[in-house]
């Protein structure tokens, strides 16, 4: 799992993660990059948005937005697509 971050504020963003303490990986997408999210990861602009790739990096699904029933969906998703 990676989290890949459009936050244009680098120093706001490292405060976060420091009280998120997620355990995967952290990636800020450089702010001159930003203009081509919607290119390279099809973003559509609502956060959070969650893309589940396959072992190959294709697209199973993807989610936005995140509510008290997400993990268990995440946990579903994760579970049927792993072979």
């Amino acid at each position: 799992m990676i989290y890949i971050s459009l936050d244009k504020n680098k120093e706001d963003w490292q405060k976060a993660l420091a009280l998120e303490k997620m355990p995967w990986q952290q990636l800020l997408l450089p702010s001159d990059l930003n203009k081509y999210s919607n290119e390279i990861f099809k973003f559509d602009g609502l956060i959070p948005t969650t893309i589940f790739l396959n072992n190959s990096g294709k697209e199973i699904t993807r989610v936005t937005g995140y509510d008290k029933s997400s993990n268990e969906s995440y946990r579903r998703i994760v579970s049927e697509n792993l072979k």
